[in-house]
């Protein structure tokens, strides 16, 4: 009689732990040692010798042999040697070399598509304008992720302040000086790039005037930034201000024959509000060509294609005598409603950035438009890129996403129709014409000027009107329309599109679709 052994019952076990293991570990797309090995690096950059109290920036790297290996700019940084601790210390860019040991430090990386089919060796060699750095210490592998990784730094570099060259002071009252990596200064030597940056006292009445400088001469002593180079000796600057009663809160601009195909000079930019505000450079255009070569011109910048407008860049402002910008925020100034960006600000001048792009086309497609349904089955969608409903009425019962149905309902005085907007729960009936009112504006908030009746669609037919509402930006696109299975028709007077309009408006008299349902 033959008698088998029995496995132990803890041997089991560890074995099927095992092969569970076994699955759970990640599959990779490339087996091992399939990837092919870096073993030398080769960059060039342009490295500063560290000198006392010049800035620690840091060098751009570029890689001329080695690929796809490259420098993390982010991991490269000057190290400073602490004398206590005898480690080394991280030192961010822009602050200043002081006295002792310096040396730089950079991770040299393989990841991304490049670490699929490459990896650096185990301990690689790294090159910089042909001279060796040293690795840290031998390469890091994430097998998974596909990267390799290791750090170099360079020769160290003695630092003492024995060459220190003479420095002079600055002072500066109702403001602060800086120096070219923007860092607050009170002494420069010769030659060094100073920046003077006055304070905002806008919130204390105050408008900034001038500034009154001794002992150098400033680029502009009008505007709260100014520079000058440092010259052999002290130098004092005081920003003055003048008392500003009157803030001004709102610009709003208006753009006229802005379309593709005109001409820059076509184009006229007025301000409608306030009338104490007015171009601070003029009244004609600085144009460029498509090599970005001037045209001449002052105040607001165009980029063109040949002769024809491509997109608006910038407005230059300022305020009359006596007034400033005290209060106005960024969405406050306007162009034909759509908010600019702020370029440049100062109490009295500044500089927006506008992008209108005119919007030439809408297409939209119509379902469930037929008798029986309610209005609020009725789904319209947008099939244009770049166009949106102009707002959603969610819980208000009266709007769906940007539009609304309504039917002729009546007539007035003269023979001009009334229209009468359908409750969501209001059933389509046969025999009836309705009209589809629907909101749109262009996703970048710019100008819908160019969209005509044409060029907006429903399921491929045309629109009966295209109104440009008061807010500039948004759109009211008419359809006249009669429902699935009904053959009535009805004809609307030469009025219909101005007294269906004047109609919605005087449901929501002094309010705009667009600014009770944002989008």
């Amino acid at each position: 009689m033959i008698r088998t052994r029995k496995a132990p019952a803890r041997f089991l076990s560890a074995m099927l732990c095992f092969v569970l293991m076994l699955g759970l570990l990640p599959m990779t797309a490339f087996a091992e040692g399939t990837r092919e090995e870096v073993d030398i690096i080769k960059a060039t950059a342009i490295i500063n010798v560290p000198s006392y109290g010049e800035p620690t920036n840091y060098p751009a790297f570029t890689v001329t042999e080695g690929s796809p290996a490259y420098i993390a700019a982010m991991m490269t940084h000057w190290e400073k040697k602490n004398t206590v601790t005898g480690k080394w210390d991280n030192v961010s860019s822009g602050n200043t070399f002081t006295e002792g040991t310096w040396r730089l430090s950079v991770q040299v990386r393989i990841d991304g598509e490049g670490g699929k089919t490459h990896k650096l060796s185990e301990k690689p060699r790294f090159f910089v304008n042909e001279v060796e750095w040293q690795i840290e210490s031998k390469s890091r592998f994430d097998d998974y992720h596909f990267v390799s990784l290791a750090y170099f730094h360079s020769q160290e570099y003695e630092v003492t302040s024995s060459t220190l060259p003479q420095m002079y002071d600055i002072t500066v009252t109702n403001g602060v000086a800086k120096n070219e990596s923007y860092i607050d200064i009170t002494k420069a030597k010769p030659g060094d790039k100073v920046v003077l940056l006055a304070d905002d006292r806008r919130d204390e009445g105050l408008a900034f005037e001038k500034w009154v400088v001794t002992g150098a001469t400033v680029d502009a002593e009008n505007n709260m930034t100014a520079k000058f180079i440092m010259p052999e000796g002290n130098v004092t600057a005081e920003a003055t201000y003048i008392p500003c009663d009157i803030s001004i809160k709102a610009v709003k601009l208006t753009l006229g024959n802005y379309a593709v195909g005109k001409k820059a000079s076509d184009i006229s930019v007025k301000i409608i509000t306030p009338d104490v505000v007015d171009f601070s450079y003029g009244d004609t255009y600085r144009c460029y060509d498509e090599d970005g070569v001037a045209l001449g011109g002052s105040y607001v910048l165009c980029y063109l294609e040949g002769e024809t407008v491509k997109r608006l860049g910038e407005v230059h402002i300022k305020s009359d005598e006596g007034y400033t910008f005290l209060g106005l925020k960024e969405e406050n100034v306007t162009l034909d409603g759509t908010a600019g960006v702020a370029m440049f600000m100062q109490p009295n001048n500044a500089v927006y950035s506008f992008l209108p792009k005119p919007l030439k086309t809408v297409d939209l497609t119509l379902d469930n438009y037929a008798v029986g349904n309610k209005a609020g089955d009725i789904s319209v969608e947008i099939t244009t890129p770049g166009v949106l409903f102009s707002g959603s009425g969610e819980g208000s019962g009266e709007y769906n996403q940007g539009y609304q149905i309504a039917i002729p309902d009546g007539e007035w005085i003269g023979g001009t129709i009334a229209v009468r907007f359908l409750d969501p729960d209001e059933k389509l009936e046969a025999g009836a014409d309705y009209d589809l009112f629907v909101f749109v504006k262009a996703a970048d908030g710019s100008t819908l000027k160019d969209l005509t009746a044409a060029n907006a669609k429903l399921d491929g037919k045309a629109a009966e009107a295209v109104d440009l509402l008061s807010d500039g930006v948004t759109a009211v696109i008419i359809f006249k329309l009669t429902p699935l299975e009904a053959s009535h028709t009805h004809t609307y007077g030469t009025e219909w599109k101005s007294d269906a309009y004047k109609h919605w408006h005087e449901r929501h008299p002094g309010n705009s679709y667009h600014k009770r349902h944002k989008a």
